[in-house]
Order: C-alpha cells, then structure tokens, then sequence
C-alpha cells in the first residue's frame, strides 16, 4: 500500500476558509458539520488541488454553484465579449473568502501543512511576446508601470506548483459533456461525485473504462451487497443516451436498474468512481443521498477494503447519523486504522472553521455514547 497523496492540510483564503489547517488525513476521510460549514468547500479545495487549478475544473465548480452559467458552445468565446469576461472575472471571485477577485491581489492555496505540496491559483496580468524562435509567450506583470508599457495584456488564471514558477493559462477551457479531462504528468487521478450523482451518460464512459476487466468484478460486488439476485449489468445504447442494465433472477430479460431505485443508481455511481479513481482521490458529496441506512455499512466495508488495495484516497460528506455509524462500524473492523472522521466547526471566538479529528478509538466512543459529531 502507497503513503498517502495528502498526510495533511492547510486551505488559504479558498471560498468560506479565510484558513483552515487539517493537520492529520487518513486513507479514508469522513467530514462533517452543521449546514454551510464548509463541508463541500473542503471537496471543492481537494479538486483544485488533485487537478492543479485546472480552468475546467474551476468552470465546473462555478457552474455547479449557479455563480456563472454560460449557455455557449465553447466559452473560449467569452474573450471576445468585454461584458462576458468582466462578468467571468467578478464571478471568479466565488473562489476567494470574501468574494474579492482582484488581479494580482486576491490567491487562494491549497497544501500540505508542511508545504512542500502545494498549489497556488489567482488571476493575474499577463503580457505576450515572441521569443527568438517565434514562439509566443506569456509573461506575468504585477507593479502598475509595467502593465502600462507592456503590449497585449490580459487577465489570466495564474497557477503556481510547489516552489515552481507562476504558470499563465487561459481562464476558459471547453470540455463537452461525457468529455473526460486531460491530465497534466503532475496531476493527481480525481473523481468528485455531486450530491445529485453522476448522470447515465458519465457512468457509462466510466464503465467503459473497466467493462471486462477485474475492476468490473468490485462494481458488481457493490450492487449485490444491496441486492444479492443481481448476477451482471452492462450499459445500453438508446440514442442519444445510454443507460444501466441488470441480470436479475427474478426477471426473465434484463431490466433498467432504476426500476431497482435510486440507491442502486447511486451505488453503482460510487463503485465506477471508486475503482476509476485508481493511485488517486475519490470525493462523495453526501454519501447517503439515496442510500438507506441498512446498506451504508456493507458499502463503507467495501470502500475502505478497495481503498487500500488500490492506493486511493477517498474524502466523503454526510449529513446522517446513519452514516456517520456505518463508517464507524466499518471502520472499526479495518485493521490498518486508517479512517478518520473530521468535524468542522466554527471557532469559539469566531475567527473563521477549525477540525476537530476522531480516530477510531474516538468515533467508537461518540456512536456508543451518543455524542453528537455531526
């Protein structure tokens, strides 16, 4: 089994975290807090980070937020229109606490506490020239003087990795539905699964990727923990969608899984990611979602089990009791006592959200006794 991609955490000045420091991560992480704590901001945070500020990723959480929505084809187009962009720019400052998207001014981090791990992101002035090839480049200008003399200047999205130079890329990027994302050699393999569950389309391309391999074996061995008359499932093609299939011993022909309920859809989403999220992060925004509770224990055994075979990182939120008990009890029969439940809270003297971390000892002790973590 591989270290961890993150042994720790330290958010600065990313959306609802003026500074949040995490100072100890598990193999699989359970976070929760009361409504507009920050839970899906953490998430948010982890993306960034797994994906290097990636603008599709940034344009992705915009998105999702209702923070800016653009109906267009390819939102490179919005360069063209100053209203857009200025539109884009103001909409950019969701990322930052306070709201405030300054060029040059406004940078939001995301690290290990030590440091040495890290990605910086901000909207900067950059300028272009031709270097002596004829190659053109961009070139970052911060003190007024000089972004007045120099030529062709624009706000871009300026990102910084570890100790590395400030990398110029453009804010918007096209990534057209069921699209995967291109990822750079110092990316980390991340799939963020939205409270509301991956669409048929996106499950079906993440099928494709492990359709008759061993990996497949996990994703049938989630549903049957649910339902043990399923036997197979596949995908079929009903232009222009597709959708999910079962073999069912009670059936004859195979059926939608949705006839199954929402809970098998949102098992399977679970499953495809997790083994998709292979050497990588997985993160579930409210892992109950359509999940009753007699089925959450089976299927945090199961996470915890392949997250430690195949070297992922996994990060969920709830807001159920329910939940919070099944990880416990899944946890507590993993011997490599590698979960962790993290509780975000608002600091006494209100200078912004701490983390309260429970160990397998602790989260033993609050389910027994009742001791409310959520």
């Amino acid at each position: 089994m591989s270290g961890l991609h993150l042994d720790s955490l330290d958010i600065d000045n990313f959306r609802c975290f003026q500074h949040l420091r995490i100072t100890r991560l598990g193999r699989v992480n359970l976070i929760v807090g009361r409504n507009s704590v920050g839970k899906t901001c953490l998430l948010e945070a982890l993306a960034v980070y797994a994906n290097n500020a990636d603008p599709v990723i940034l344009q992705g959480q915009l998105a999702a937020r209702n923070e800016f929505v653009y109906s267009g084809e390819d939102l490179r187009d919005l360069e063209q229109s100053e209203r857009l962009f200025e539109q884009y720019v103001l909409a950019f400052g969701g990322f930052f606490h306070g709201r405030d998207s300054r060029p040059g001014e406004s940078i939001a981090s995301i690290s290990t506490v030590d440091g040495l791990k890290k990605v910086t992101f901000g909207l900067n002035f950059f300028a272009a020239e031709r270097d002596e090839q004829g190659q053109l480049r961009s070139y970052r200008v911060l003190p007024k003087d000089e972004y007045d003399l120099a030529d062709d200047v624009r706000i871009r999205l300026s990102v910084r990795r570890n100790a590395g130079r400030h990398q110029s890329r453009a804010l918007f990027a096209h990534l057209k539905p069921g699209q995967f994302l291109t990822r750079a050699e110092d990316d980390i393999n991340c799939l963020f699964i939205p409270s509301s569950g991956f669409n048929n389309s996106y499950m079906a391309e993440l099928w494709d990727r492990i359709a008759l391999t061993d990996l497949e074996q996990i994703t049938i061995k989630a549903l049957r923990s649910i339902d043990s008359n399923i036997s197979r499932y596949s995908f079929l093609k009903a232009p222009p969608n597709r959708y999910p299939i079962v073999k069912h011993a009670f059936y004859s022909a195979p059926i939608p899984l949705r006839i199954l309920g929402h809970g098998m859809i949102r098992t399977l989403g679970i499953s495809l990611a997790l083994v998709n999220a292979k050497n990588g992060i997985l993160l579930i925004d409210e892992f109950e979602s359509g999940l009753h509770h007699t089925v959450q224990t089976d299927l945090w055994r199961l996470i915890i089990q392949f997250a430690n075979q195949l070297d992922i990182q996994v990060f969920a939120t709830t807001h159920s009791w329910d939940c919070v008990e099944a990880f416990q009890q899944a946890s507590a029969e993993d011997q490599t006592e590698q979960s962790l439940l993290i509780r975000l809270e608002k600091r006494r003297d209100a200078a912004g959200i701490e983390a309260v971390l429970y160990d397998k000892r602790r989260m033993e002790i609050a389910t027994r006794e009742g001791i409310e973590v959520r």
